[in-house]
């Protein structure tokens, strides 16, 4: 939500008042920008294609503008 970025782990959400550019650059390489409001750890992703990422059960949107090349 603008400038909150909602950070969910296996057992937590946490809540950090940062730009989601500024934590993509504050985590290791497998944390991947996958939409304007999605980084996924790519780790945890079990299915990907052109239009989500698929952790958890959970689909996240992938867009086109950060369109995966291994999708």
């Amino acid at each position: 939500d603008n400038v909150y970025v909602e950070i969910f782990t296996e057992g937590r959400r946490y809540i950090q008042r940062k730009f989601l550019g500024q934590i993509s650059e504050e985590l290791p390489s497998q944390f991947v920008r996958i939409h304007r409001s999605y980084l996924v750890n790519m780790d945890r992703v079990s299915q990907l294609n052109k239009t989500f990422a698929l952790i958890d059960g959970q689909r996240i949107p992938v867009s086109r503008k950060f369109k995966l090349e291994e999708a």
